[in-house]
């Protein structure tokens, strides 16, 4: 198996409390490299990561209730759909939380 055809069926991500855009610039230069499927990032990120990643291979997707995953359901999917609101107009390689578009 070569290294292209396995990072295609994985998710890079950058979920590090003290991320900055120019952690974000430098892991989707990797993810464009590497041809990962999609980079994760907190959702206020999912902008940058979108336009960085215009025109490649690799989506983009919004982690929701991340690092505590104590929310509920409810309150997962209420910010789900908030964030596929805010990322209407987001290039058609954009996820964010459980919204697909591609």
């Amino acid at each position: 198996m070569r290294a292209e055809d396995l990072t295609k069926t994985l998710d890079l991500t950058v979920l590090t409390s003290d991320v900055t855009e120019a952690d974000i610039e430098r892991a989707c230069a990797e993810a464009r490299d590497h041809h990962f499927a999609a980079l994760c990032s907190y959702p206020h990120l999912v902008p940058l990561m979108a336009e960085r990643l215009r025109g490649c291979d690799v989506k983009t997707c919004a982690v929701i209730d991340f690092p505590d995953g104590t929310s509920s359901t409810a309150d997962r999917a209420q910010a789900a759909a908030l964030w596929c609101e805010r990322s209407a107009g987001a290039p058609p390689t954009t996820r964010a939380g459980t919204c697909w578009s591609r």
